[in-house]
């Protein structure tokens, strides 16, 4: 009887962390975005943003590993091949999702990679999961709010829109590539 306490004790903290992890990420992701237009706008060469910032990243993340988990950055050469093709697929997205920002406003941006999800549904849908009523719903929803933000006003520039669409494509491919092929592995691994 304890026990059982004790493992739902233990799912409603694990739930409470997930929630105050999603908050932070959400937080950051709309920090980055209007930091990143304010740089590239001020003189900084989109790439070379990019570049520092996932050698930031890098060492902060393999630094933390080598300290405190170093048998986290095992991995087999499966793995290591499916991780390096995701992680190369989302470096595409990443640097075109830096070269719209010359041209686009954060917000518009952000508000058009928030369409990632229906991309993925996409690709799930190809792999065979079932396309529901809601998910068209959604997919509809979408597709009229990007038309709403970029279609009547035409103040938008459509170059900037097609390298956030590549970002978004990517993005999808690297997450689905994750959930289909890497789920066995540990996230910090993959990372």
């Amino acid at each position: 009887m304890d026990r059982s306490r004790e493992t739902i004790s233990n799912a409603k903290s694990n739930n409470w962390f997930g929630w105050i992890m999603v908050s932070i990420a959400t937080l950051a992701y709309s920090i980055a975005a209007p930091l990143v237009r304010w740089a590239i706008l001020d003189g900084m060469n989109p790439t070379t943003l990019l570049m520092a910032r996932m050698s930031i990243t890098t060492v902060l993340l393999g630094g933390t590993l080598l300290i405190f988990s170093p048998g986290k950055l095992k991995i087999d050469r499966r793995g290591f091949a499916i991780a390096f093709f995701a992680g190369a697929v989302n470096g595409i997205g990443f640097l075109t999702f830096f070269w719209s920002l010359r041209t686009l406003d954060a917000s518009i941006g952000a508000m058009l990679f928030a369409l990632a999800p229906l991309f993925i549904l996409l690709l799930l849908t190809l792999r065979g999961e079932p396309l529901t009523l809601r998910h068209l719903v959604r997919l509809g929803l979408g597709l009229a709010g990007v038309y709403l933000l970029i279609g009547p006003g035409g103040n938008v520039d459509l170059m900037g829109v097609l390298l956030v669409v590549v970002g978004i494509v990517t993005f999808a491919i690297q997450l689905v590539l994750m959930q289909w092929y890497l789920t066995e592995y540990d996230g910090r691994t993959i990372t």
